[in-house]
């Protein structure tokens, strides 16, 4: 360990002596839940740089429950300089899961030293195994889906698209983040794939009638599996909102509002001629 890292660590204050404040992977699949977890770090990327220009890296990291990926930002990995085979516990932002099943999170702050990371590590396999023995292991698991103002900023951005050239669009015009924010509003009903791996969407009669003020929808869809591994829709979530109410909770409200004033008169006047 370097002795930047070292010296780090031993500053560090509040760490997590049991696994009481920390949660497996497979519990952070709904976008935008904050948590602990304790993963061991199996990739790390070099320098990255999203669309919006934030720098970060990705790192590929796993617990006993699933794997999945760590966004972090360029400033929190220069202070931690995190390698390959760290036990880290560190508090995250999930992203949610992309259509084909990949977890994603942001990092937010490192909460503990790297060896008790590792202890935590083992007790969480330990656990994992005794629940795989109990009849909570039978029960079927849950998946999230859900539209927010994020969502309806994006999807905003494909109708208009999708009004003005009239084909499918890849997903890295319109969705404002990850892809997740496609699967979400792929689950949610409001826009269709042209194939399970093409990345290219339009959106449905449901989204269109949303858009138009027409209907309402429900914050949330909660999926299970069944037997042929498919998602089956279990429940919906939450009061039916407009799609107007979605994007009054966006950030920059004003300029959503403002988008959605002229896509809508522009969609209007395309359907009418």
């Amino acid at each position: 360990m370097s002795e930047t890292r070292e010296i780090k660590r031993e500053k560090l204050g509040g760490s997590p002596t049991s696994l009481a404040g920390i949660r497996p992977l497979s519990e952070l699949t709904e976008a935008g839940k904050v948590d602990s977890i304790c993963v061991k770090v199996s990739f790390v990327s070099g320098p990255l740089i999203s669309r919006s220009g934030w720098k970060y890296r990705l790192m590929k990291a796993a617990d006993p429950s699933m794997s999945g990926e760590i966004l972090i930002s360029e400033t929190n990995f220069d202070e931690w300089k995190f390698k390959i085979d760290d036990f880290i516990v560190c508090n995250v932002r999930s992203n949610g899961l992309d259509n084909t099943g990949r977890l994603s999170v942001f990092f937010n702050a490192f909460v503990g030293p790297f060896e008790l990371a590792k202890a935590l590590y083992g007790l969480s396999e330990e656990l994992l195994t005794v629940k795989s023995r109990s009849a909570e292991h039978m029960k079927p698991s849950e998946t999230v889906y859900q539209i927010s103002a994020r969502e309806a900023r994006s999807l905003l951005v494909l109708i208009r698209l999708w009004t003005e050239e009239g084909k499918p669009q890849h997903y890295t015009k319109w969705c404002q983040m990850h892809q997740i924010v496609a699967t979400n509003l792929f689950y949610m009903g409001l826009v269709k794939r042209t194939g399970s791996m093409s990345g290219y969407y339009f959106p449905t009669e449901e989204a269109l009638e949303f858009f138009e003020g027409k209907r309402g929808l429900v914050k949330r869809r909660v999926f299970t599996r069944g037997k042929d591994g498919r998602h089956v829709l279990s429940q919906e979530d939450g009061e039916a909102r407009s799609f107007q109410d979605y994007l009054s909770d966006h950030s920059d409200r004003e300029t959503a509002l403002h988008e959605y004033a002229e896509a809508l008169e522009a969609y209007r006047k395309r359907s009418n001629e």
